[in-house]
């Protein structure tokens, strides 16, 4: 469930994901704090969990187990759950089971109506496709609300052979 970055397993994009296998070829060759991912296998497991604000026990004992090894202890990750009145319409009924945060990697400061719709196709569309290809239970959503861009990841339905 848990890759350590600077160690060969956690090269493989396939199995921890595109950045952290970059952040692991680095942190294998350069003198960088230590770190760890989690392994895509462990994430499409606990998707339809993670989807619904828990944190599978398993998962959460390897990620605890690993935070110790960093010198930390345990992480205190809980939902915030909404009141069955919360004033948010959602376009798309799907988008309120999402896990919502400001997307600051690729759009760091404000966004221009036409940089987001021409950014939401390549973003959104490629990121599920590549998902649909690699039979990964998540999908992601973009919303640009108030100029900033949001990013919405949930799971799916579908399972992983």
């Amino acid at each position: 469930m848990i890759a350590w970055l600077g160690e060969p397993d956690a090269h493989d994009a396939l199995r921890v994901g595109c950045k952290a296998a970059s952040l692991s070829r680095l942190a294998a060759e350069y003198r960088v704090p230590a770190g760890f991912a989690l392994t895509a296998k462990a994430l499409g497991l606990a998707a339809p969990d993670l989807a619904r604000g828990i944190v599978p026990e398993p998962l959460r004992a390897n990620i605890d187990e690993a935070y110790s090894r960093l010198g930390g202890g345990r992480v205190a990750v809980l939902p915030i759950p909404l009141p069955t009145d919360f004033p948010v319409a959602w376009d798309r009924p799907e988008e309120a089971h999402c896990f919502w945060e400001r997307e600051t990697m690729h759009f760091p400061g404000q966004s221009p109506l036409l940089d987001h719709s021409f950014a939401h196709r390549w973003a959104e569309e490629g990121f599920n496709a590549a998902c649909e290809d690699y039979s990964m239970p998540v999908r992601n959503t973009y919303l640009r609300v108030n100029t900033y861009v949001y990013q919405g990841s949930g799971a799916t339905d579908h399972r992983a052979p």
